[in-house]
This record gives C-alpha cells, sequence and structure tokens, in this order.
C-alpha cells in the first residue's frame, strides 16, 4: 500500500503509476477487457433505450 494519501499524489505521479501498470499487462488482456467495456456499453445502450420507449409508451 502506498504510504502517501490520494490528494498528496502529483498528476504526473499517478499518470506515471497508469503507465507501469499499462505496460504489465499482456496484449491479449488488454484486448479482453476492452470487449468487455464494449459489452457493458452495449448493454447499457441497450438498457437506456429500453427505458425511453417505456418511458414514450406511458406517455401515450
Amino acid at each position: 500500500m502506498s504510504e502517501h494519501k490520494p490528494e498528496d499524489v502529483t498528476l504526473d505521479e499517478g499518470l506515471a503509476k497508469v503507465l507501469e501498470a499499462g505496460e504489465q499487462l499482456s496484449e491479449e488482456h488488454v484486448d479482453a477487457m476492452a470487449e468487455q467495456a464494449k459489452e457493458a456499453a452495449r448493454k447499457n445502450e441497450q438498457a437506456v433505450q429500453a427505458k425511453h420507449e417505456q418511458l414514450d409508451n406511458s406517455r401515450k
């Protein structure tokens, strides 16, 4: 665990940590996470569309 409080970490330090973590991920892992994010976005979009349709139908 880090000895720094989140508010004491600079933007540069935070970005360095993100880049360091990214270098440790395999390309396959990154691709898998990207697919998971895309699927989550698709499901969210479908849920939003369903909610809009439900609202539209309730107004009729």
